[in-house]
């Protein structure tokens, strides 16, 4: 298991207070503060800011702008006593809130092993995030054979709260074979772990011992993916990780010789993994939002607008993408309920379009609409990665498209994955 050679910081790594709606959350920010790319990162189960402390200036001599943070209830971020505050919901409001703060543009969000589990969450409720990196966690709740400390924390944070939890977790990693770090090293962690709630340490338990596989959830949004994993990386094993990244259709990057927390034991390897992904995925850029009442004789409007926008991009891809928004469009005009919105988005090297309206069923969800004859079909056959997703606002659809001729996107289709039949999100 890794740990954080922090007693001290990194002279060119800032502690700063991030303050937003939801309150004041510590950080760790390295890089300029001018730079327009951010990365957050966040941490995991007892972890925090530190543990990037060595990643941060890494990130930043890339040309990023790095800020780890504390989430709630964790070591310098306080918390309520109330277990509500705890909550998934809560704790992705957080992280966005944290975003809007540091950035004007959608953020890069790094998750380490947790913090994993909530960055997820976050893409899934946020699909305009510019890419997720998830940092040596899973899919999920942990293997059985890593849930015995989990249930030993559990037990012992309801009955005797941190101290004794923390007794209880060095004499199980004592007994896994786990070596006690530095003296120092060991009185920090303490300090760090007794500082944080008792309270939020325990919901952040019982989060990752129900926590969902959400894999096919997150292979239907648009986020760029990447799964960066340690080789001996003892908590998710790296070949699980790899799954999850093929059933995503994201690359996988093993770092060599690390465990669980590569940014701790390979800081340079793992910022030159997260810093090529980001380099390909600048923030989303948005050329137009259209808004359609019912009626299938507003398409032609449709197809003007997406030449109109698109007019400096090589004329195959215009053609495409314009019919590929036609259909798409259509296809909620018949089946879906108005008001329809349509965008189109530049993503990478690659022309997102996304088309929502109020429901009832949607294109890539496990209950499809029917097909417009031909048109789903001429979708799939066109675009790089498709799909969609149903939430209490509606039916969510989307397809890319290279932007250019014989450019290929970093995720989806160039990872590995085909354009998927028609009606189905990529996996």
């Amino acid at each position: 298991m890794s740990t954080p050679r922090r007693v001290g910081l990194p002279a060119d790594v800032t502690a700063v207070p991030v303050r937003t709606p939801r309150g004041t959350f510590a950080s760790l920010q390295a890089g300029d503060a001018a730079v327009a790319t951010v990365v957050l990162l966040v941490p995991g189960w007892t972890g925090s800011k530190e543990d990037f402390a060595t990643l941060l200036p890494e990130l930043a001599s890339r040309g990023l702008r790095a800020v780890a943070v504390d989430p709630r209830g964790q070591f310098e971020t306080p918390g309520p006593a109330d277990p509500y505050a705890y909550t998934m919901p809560e704790l992705v409001a957080d992280v966005r809130a944290v975003a809007q703060a540091v950035s004007a543009a959608p953020v890069h969000l790094v998750g380490h092993s947790f913090g994993g589990l909530v960055a997820v969450e976050v893409a899934l409720a946020d699909p305009e995030l510019s890419s997720l990196t998830l940092l040596g966690s899973g899919p999920g709740t942990l293997p059985d054979d890593q849930r015995a400390g989990l249930e030993t924390a559990r037990e012992t944070l309801e009955e005797h709260g941190l101290a004794r939890t923390w007794e209880a977790l060095q004499r199980h990693e004592r007994a896994s074979g786990v070596p006690a770090p530095p003296p120092d090293v060991d009185e920090w962690l303490r300090r760090r772990f007794l500082a944080g709630s008792a309270t939020a340490l325990l919901a952040r338990t019982r989060h990752l011992l129900d926590a969902p596989d959400r894999t096919d959830d997150l292979a239907r949004r648009p986020v760029p993916v990447l799964v960066v994993a340690g080789e001996h990386d003892d908590r998710w094993p790296p070949a699980a990780q790899a799954a999850m990244a093929a059933a995503i259709g994201a690359p996988y990057r093993e770092i060599p010789g690390a465990g669980h927390s590569p940014a701790v034991d390979d800081p340079a390897a793992t910022a030159a993994q997260i810093s090529a992904f980001v380099d390909r995925w600048p923030a989303p850029l948005r050329l137009s939002t259209t808004t359609l009442g019912a009626g299938s004789e507003q398409v032609p409007a449709v197809r003007r607008r997406v030449r109109e926008c698109l007019q400096t991009l090589p004329a195959a891809v215009v053609d495409d993408t314009e019919l590929v928004a036609s259909e798409l469009v259509t296809n909620a005009l018949l089946h879906g309920t108005a008001p329809v919105s349509v965008d189109v988005t530049l993503r990478g090297s690659t022309v997102q379009v996304s088309v929502s309206d109020a429901g009832p069923r949607c294109l890539g969800t496990d209950t499809h609409r029917p097909h417009h004859g031909r048109g789903l079909a001429i979708v799939a056959a066109l675009a790089q990665r498709t799909g969609g997703w149903q939430d209490p606002d509606g039916c969510h659809v989307w397809a890319q498209l290279a932007s250019s001729s014989g450019s290929r996107p970093a995720h989806g289709a160039a990872a590995g994955t085909a354009a998927a039949p028609s009606g189905q999100a990529a996996r």
